[in-house]
């Protein structure tokens, strides 16, 4: 048997439907919103990495001041090795471990792919025939040489400095030239200086006779993009191993890194903004001292220097 509702309650039901037209506004409405919030959430979400990063620096800047103070206020070199026949490769993130609560500090959150070591020292261990790599096991952040500089340069008393709030000592760490294939080494630190020859680009040697302006000189905006920068495809000028826009990511002058200076600050800026030539923060001058020409086992090091 058959019953047919009252007409009145068979509107009420066809009332509660929605018609097709009303389930395509619905469904435009919704995807209005997410192009229009899905953005903002991700802005969001790198705003919180930046700010992460910031930190991470902040804190590794103290801990590498911990370190100073225990060293005549003096920094550690970019890695350490005794000779060039015993290469025990001692990093400087491996020295500030000690002075460090949490090793995540090492890490930037907004960098896929931060520095590993070729060969980690099992356990942390490190083996004396320099058969492992001591760093830590990542590192977002490169060094600026004038501050700690490679294995065969003396660093001098960060009191030296004559603007520690302007003396970069390390900022987000590039790991490749992508668009040209090149990996960034892992050892390498950067300096913000080039030599005479603008032949060769960036020297990151330079001989206590040298004179700013004549024998070496600050590196400026021109010369990133041109020849010896982003177009060479190489990293000869040395702070092409900064990750300058680490932040933002919008390309050369338009994003932001984070810096770390020797007066323990930490900020987040603009690549430009460190090649002032009013405030150069990656030194007002070389600092570093060569280290003796002649290693225990008879090999040289900057001969050029002697």
């Amino acid at each position: 048997m058959f019953f047919e509702l009252p007409q009145q309650q068979s509107e009420i039901l066809m009332k509660k439907a929605f018609t097709l037209i009303e389930l395509l506004v619905v469904i435009a409405i919704i995807a209005i919103l997410a192009a229009i919030l899905f953005p903002v959430f991700a802005q969001a979400k790198e705003a919180a990495k930046k700010t992460s990063c910031l930190s991470n620096s902040k804190q590794l800047m103290t801990s590498i001041l911990m370190y100073t103070n225990d060293y005549d206020d003096t920094p550690p070199q970019t890695s350490w090795q005794k000779d060039k026949t015993n290469k025990y490769q001692v990093q400087w993130s491996w020295l500030v471990q000690p002075y460090v609560k949490n090793i995540q500090i090492f890490v930037c959150p907004s960098d896929p792919t931060p520095q590993i070591p070729n060969k980690p020292c099992v356990g942390g261990v490190l083996k004396q025939d320099g058969s492992c790599d001591a760093q830590v096991p990542a590192l977002s952040f490169v060094n600026n040489y004038n501050v700690m500089p490679a294995h065969d340069w003396i660093p001098v008393s960060m009191t030296s400095y004559a603007s520690p709030a302007t003396m970069i000592v390390f900022a987000d760490r590039r790991a490749s030239l992508e668009e040209f294939n090149i990996a960034i080494g892992p050892w390498k630190g950067a300096d913000g200086f080039q030599d005479w020859n603008s032949a060769y680009g960036g020297s990151g040697q330079v001989c206590p006779n040298q004179v700013l302006g004549t024998d070496y000189f600050y590196i400026t905006e021109s010369d990133m993009m041109g020849p010896n920068g982003v177009q060479s495809g190489t990293d000869n000028l040395e702070l092409m191993r900064v990750m300058w826009d680490r932040h933002n990511h919008s390309g050369y002058g338009q994003g932001s890194s984070n810096y770390a200076f020797s007066d323990g600050h930490a900020k987040n800026e603009k690549f430009s903004q460190t090649l002032n030539p009013s405030a150069y923060q990656w030194g007002d001058k070389w600092y570093p001292q060569p280290a003796p020409q002649y290693t225990p086992d008879g090999s040289s090091w900057n001969s050029s220097c002697y």
